[in-house]
């Protein structure tokens, strides 16, 4: 029974691979010159990254926890590029979507919320990005005690120490700001 558990434990993550190769295939395939019939245009990275957001919530064969991990590296990419509308966006979408869908891991909630208050600190918007962190480690502190592997338990423990500093940063932004 143990051999077979371990079977069907690895042929799910063997599909979830496969759906998750596939996604990514058909994101980065829209950058593909020869997708778009040799035109020769030019291919945006912020057009790539718009692409993968629609896709991302039309694509119903992705796991909704990967959906999230996804989101965020797109929320990132859009912040690393300055694209803060965008971000912010996403990043609307993506805790929507994260209501809506009990079962992705709550310490996604916890990155999500992370990633937005970078957005909010780097728009200069220090009061909703203090608010956002500490949402952060609202989220994370709340499943603490169910973290089942060392990764999440090193994953909250980062998260808080990060979060925490970024949050000591902001205050000390605002008391300057009040000066």
């Amino acid at each position: 029974q143990v051999a077979r558990a371990e079977a069907e434990i690895s042929a799910r993550e063997r599909d979830r691979a496969d759906r998750t190769n596939e996604f990514l295939l058909d994101i980065f395939g829209a950058a593909d010159i020869t997708n778009r019939g040799a035109s020769g245009a030019e291919v945006r990275v912020v057009d790539v990254l718009e692409d993968a957001s629609r896709r991302l919530w039309e694509d119903t064969e992705l796991d909704p926890s990967d959906k999230v991990r996804f989101a965020n590296t797109v929320i990132e990419s859009h912040q690393a590029m300055r694209q803060h509308d965008a971000a912010e966006r996403l990043t609307a979408q993506t805790l929507e979507f994260i209501n809506d869908h009990p079962a992705v891991a709550p310490l996604l909630r916890a990155r999500i919320l992370r990633t937005a208050g970078h957005n909010a600190l780097e728009r200069e918007q220090f009061e909703r990005a203090a608010d956002l962190f500490a949402e952060s480690i609202a989220a994370a502190e709340a499943v603490k005690n169910q973290a089942t592997t060392q990764q999440e338990v090193d994953f909250i423990a980062d998260l808080e120490y990060s979060v925490r500093a970024e949050v000591a940063d902001v205050f000390r932004i605002l008391g300057r700001c009040e000066d």
